[in-house]
């Protein structure tokens, strides 16, 4: 998947409200991607973590990092 592609659109995969400091797992077209507000913003990643290789949506937010 180009995901350069991706990043130049808007696509909805939740609402706002639902969008926590708690991360969750979703899923843009097949990209696996994880959600979390930081800072009371919403941000988005890819669904993995570089280092461990475990999804960031198991992680935690703490000191306004995703963990």
């Amino acid at each position: 998947m180009n995901v350069k592609a991706l990043k130049t659109h808007w696509f909805p995969v939740a609402f706002s409200i639902d969008v926590k400091t708690k991360p969750i797992a979703k899923k843009l077209l097949t990209y696996p991607i994880v959600l979390v507000r930081l800072s009371g913003k919403i941000y988005a990643y890819s669904n993995l973590c570089p280092h461990r290789k475990v999804p960031l949506s198991l992680g935690f937010v703490e000191e306004e990092s995703l963990v």
